[in-house]
This record gives C-alpha cells, sequence and structure tokens, in this order.
C-alpha cells in the first residue's frame, strides 16, 4: 500500500471518529445529563437512603424501593434494587448529597472520563501484548469512532449506567492477567464481583491457571469490602440478597429479550409465559432450568478445551490476551441476566478479537477470525431493536438475541485463533489426559490371615 492510499486511509478513519464523537456527544451524552433514567434512579436512591440511615434490609422489597424513588423526584423513570449486591448501594454515595439533576450530570460526565481510562488502558494491553496499534495510523481511529457508535455504551449513559466503571475494573483485570499480575488481578476481580456481581466467570481464569496467589487476593478483597461496608449498610442486607440469588437461571420473567443471554433465549422459546412470550416455539418448563445449565457448561467446557488443552504455541502474553478475551466475551451470555448495556463488558474482547485477526498472517485462518470478528462486533455494536414485541412470537424469535450472537461469535473469534490445527486435536487430547493424575483404585489383592 502507497503513501497516497494509507493518508486517505488515516484522514477517512478520522473523520469517522470525528463523526461518532459527535453523535456520542450529542445523541447520547448531551442528553444523558439532561434526563434522569431507570437505571440511574435506582443507583442514586440507594446511595441516597444509605446517607439518610435507612433500614437497608428492605432494599429488595420491590414496592417499597420503588417509592422511595418517586419520592426522590423518579416520577417518570422509578426503578428498583433488584438483585444487585448490597455494595452496590455505595456506588454512587459520594454524589448522594446532590440533588438527581445535579448529580446525574457530574455522573455523566464522570463516565466519559472512565471510558477514556478504559480505552486507555485496553489499548495499552494490546501493545504489551505485541499488538502495536499506531496511533496516527487509521486502525486507531477506526477503533475510537466504533467506540462511539458502540451501543452498548450509549444505553449505558442513556439510562445512567455503571458498567462503564466496571468496564474500567475489566481492563485493569485483562492488563494485570496478561503482564502476570496476580495481587493486582485478584484485587480488580474482586472490586469487579463485589460492585455488581460482574465477572464470576473471569475466576475461571485463576482455577484453570491454578494462580492461587490471585484466588487469595480476590477472597480478600471481597472479604475486605464486605467489612467495610457493614458499618454502613448493615447485615441484614446481605442475607437478604443471598437469598435471591439460587434461582436466577430459573425464572421465567427472564426469557423477555431484553436479557440477551443463554437462559434467557431457553426461557424465551421453551416456556410459555405472558411477560415474555406467550407463544414460544415449544412450552416444555420442565426442561428449560436442566437446559440452560447444561449449555452453559458445554459453552464453558469449550472455551476450556480451546483455551487450555488445544491451544496452539504462541507468545505468552499473547495466550494471555486471547484466554481472557475468550471468557470475557462469554462473561455477559453465560449470565442468567444480561440486557445490552452489560455488553459494555464485552468491549475489550471486541477490540482484542479484531486486532488479533488482522495480525494473524494471511490464510484460512485469518479469512474465518476476520468473518467472525466482523459479524460479532456488528451484532454487539449496532442499535438492533430486538425488544421489538413484533420478534417475540415463534421462529421469529431466534432473531431476537443479537447481542447474545454477537458474544458467542467474538468468542469464536479467539477459539479460531487459539486451537492447533484439527489433525493434531486426538494427539493433543491423548497428551492431556495421559498428564491427568491417575485414579488410585483399592487393591484387590488377598490379605493373608493373621
Amino acid at each position: 500500500m502507497n503513501a497516497h492510499s494509507e493518508r486517505i486511509q488515516r484522514w477517512l478513519a478520522v473523520a469517522l471518529a470525528v463523526a461518532g464523537a459527535v453523535l456520542l456527544a450529542g445523541w447520547s451524552v448531551w442528553p444523558a445529563t439532561r434526563e434522569l433514567s431507570y437505571g440511574y434512579a435506582s443507583y442514586y436512591t440507594a446511595a441516597r437512603l444509605v446517607r439518610e440511615g435507612a433500614d437497608t434490609e428492605r432494599f429488595y422489597d420491590r414496592q417499597w424501593f420503588l417509592d422511595r424513588t418517586i419520592e426522590f423526584g423518579f416520577v417518570e423513570t422509578p426503578d428498583i434494587f433488584f438483585v444487585n449486591p448490597p455494595p452496590t448501594a455505595l456506588l454512587l454515595l459520594p454524589l448522594s448529597g446532590l440533588s438527581p439533576g445535579d448529580a446525574d450530570v457530574v455522573w455523566t460526565l464522570a463516565n466519559v472520563l472512565l471510558l477514556a481510562l478504559a480505552v486507555g488502558i485496553i489499548l495499552d494491553t494490546l501493545r504489551v501484548a505485541g499488538l502495536e496499534i499506531d496511533r496516527r495510523g487509521p486502525l486507531f481511529w477506526a477503533f475510537i469512532g466504533l467506540i462511539c457508535v458502540y451501543n452498548p455504551l450509549w444505553e449505558n449513559f442513556f439510562f445512567g449506567q455503571v458498567y462503564v466503571l466496571l468496564l474500567v475494573l475489566v481492563s485493569l483485570a485483562m492488563r494485570a492477567y496478561v503482564l502476570g499480575q496476580r495481587r493486582r488481578l485478584g484485587i480488580w476481580l474482586g472490586l469487579l464481583f463485589a460492585a455488581k456481581s460482574a465477572g464470576t466467570l473471569l475466576w475461571g481464569l485463576l482455577v484453570l491457571g491454578r494462580r492461587y496467589r490471585s484466588l487469595a487476593w480476590g477472597g480478600g478483597t471481597l472479604v475486605a469490602v464486605f467489612i467495610a461496608a457493614s458499618p454502613l449498610l448493615g447485615f441484614a442486607i446481605w442475607w437478604e440478597y443471598l437469598q435471591r440469588i439460587p434461582n436466577l437461571f430459573d425464572q421465567p420473567w427472564s426469557g423477555v429479550t431484553a436479557y440477551q443471554t443463554t437462559t434467557s433465549f431457553i426461557h424465551h422459546n421453551l416456556h410459555v409465559e405472558p411477560r415474555s412470550n406467550a407463544a414460544p416455539l415449544v412450552d416444555a418448563p420442565a426442561i428449560v432450568a436442566p437446559l440452560a445449565t447444561a449449555l452453559n457448561l458445554a459453552l464453558f467446557g469449550l472455551a476450556v478445551l480451546a483455551g487450555w488443552v488445544l491451544q496452539r504455541d504462541m507468545d505468552r502474553r499473547r495466550l494471555r490476551l486471547a484466554r481472557f478475551g475468550l471468557l470475557s466475551a462469554l462473561m455477559v451470555p453465560l449470565q442468567p441476566l444480561g440486557e445490552e448495556h452489560h455488553y459494555m463488558l464485552a468491549l475489550p474482547a471486541v477490540l482484542t478479537a479484531l486486532c488479533l485477526s488482522l495480525a494473524e498472517p494471511a490464510g484460512e485462518r485469518r479469512s474465518l477470525m476476520l468473518l467472525l470478528a466482523a459479524l460479532g462486533t456488528l451484532l454487539i455494536a449496532a442499535p438492533l431493536h430486538h425488544t421489538h414485541p413484533s420478534l417475540s412470537p415463534g421462529l421469529r424469535a431466534l432473531v431476537a438475541y443479537p447481542k447474545l450472537y454477537g458474544g458467542l461469535l467474538i468468542a469464536g473469534t479467539m477459539t479460531a485463533h487459539l486451537v492447533i490445527a484439527p489433525a493434531g486435536w486426538q494427539a493433543r487430547i491423548r497428551a492431556t489426559l495421559a498428564r491427568l493424575p491417575a485414579i488410585q483404585r483399592p487393591s484387590r489383592t488377598r490379605q493373608p490371615a493373621s
């Protein structure tokens, strides 16, 4: 490619990035500062109630909390605390002394700064993994443009959500994992889980890699958060929260197409429920929960097989980057509940998939990766109206889960990058099984009589 073509590509990418930034500022950030929203209502109200010394164990009483949001000014956008973990109530505590409108402006602007921080961490992590992105080149500006029009980001601004803050923690965890910083990895994953019960799947990186020090730091972080938060929240709220967790994978209402997860997909298509789908493909509620569990375990198992058994030889940091991208791409799809704004946490996986695809040598593997990464990015980033009622009944529901499919395609990109050629699969699996500790069977030798 000659210098003239590169210059044209760069200026075209810069123009697209500028256009994306204008759209983000004018149609997302600015409106978010002028209108109170549902998600923000929950976070602000919880923090305000903590500040005023309210009875926190009632946070999970839906009607009671809904009434409190209305009292604080969210008449048109009341919300509930739902199944957020107790520390979520503290996220907006520094802003709870302001009026809802003023706090909303500060929170929105803070999210802009948090986004810039997260993107900087992601791009620097790609650099240290050997995927250099020239900040004067077209790829850098194309990424900036993509981020600006990334619809989960727009949803985060619109609803005043906290997933840009969580994106910072995911990005820091990715950097720590790639660099082998075990203490920091545990701390970031601990904070991520404490803040929103997010990133559960990423703990698999610690178990599969036998990073016991990271596990200890992660567990210690959770204990530290519990100790630090309990004087403000009390102890009863923790018990109230724990009672609501076990049955999340078996809730018929989770079949609404707003939840872009495997669990929602199965509930929607296999269970009659007036609020989610009155006309599913098949009404078989008895198999929904076991099928959802089996599918999630199968997808996780395939990820483990690709990243820890059939992985090809490559630079250690790039291998860690791909493994992190693989599990982070599956992080939201395998949750019980995951709306579009949750896919903010898939941004590191999306950028990693695109970078790895472009860096792959020419050949069939590169073509497959580019195809999967492009389709996955489009499905996650595009503003598709998947919650429209017309997509709910029958076979049409199969097209109502674009974010779920996008996450699985990004995971597929990582798999295509990681695995060895199919011809070597059998030998690699045999070698892996041979390294497993043998099962000791009790001896059948007859003992002599005494």
